[in-house]
């Protein structure tokens, strides 16, 4: 009777360990999924931003350093676009780029999310 009731406790403590494990198992496909889901959604939208400056004059040093950091917008500079999916800073040729203060502005989607930072030269 005594082995009868070990072998019994054995046998719930195993059911409860799978159970639990499939329960863990089921928890953790459901968090990847829903992480995915969430990855999905945020992508092209900006989550943070790294520079922003309330001025619209910026120098010419000022643009060069903003194309140095990682693009969170699309840039155009005069009739230059940079596209900040497949821009790369060793294909940028900074003589196309006249030396000069530029006035900034922002080109909106009809969300009000920023699509592309324009710079355009004063002279």
């Amino acid at each position: 009777m005594e082995n009868i009731t070990k072998l019994l406790v054995m046998i719930a403590s195993m059911l409860m360990f799978c159970f639990g494990l499939l329960f863990f198992l089921s928890m953790y496909q459901q968090y990847i999924r829903s992480l995915h889901t969430e990855r999905e959604q945020l992508k092209d939208s900006v989550i943070y931003q790294q520079f922003y400056s309330e001025e619209d004059i910026v120098t010419y040093s000022e643009l060069i350093a903003t194309l140095y950091m990682e693009l969170d917008y699309d840039i155009q500079i005069n009739d230059i676009m940079y596209k900040r999916n497949s821009f790369e800073l060793n294909q940028m040729n900074e003589s196309n780029i006249p030396n000069a203060t530029y006035s900034k502005s922002y080109l909106y989607d009809s969300n009000g999310t920023i699509l592309r930072v324009i710079y355009t030269s004063d002279e």
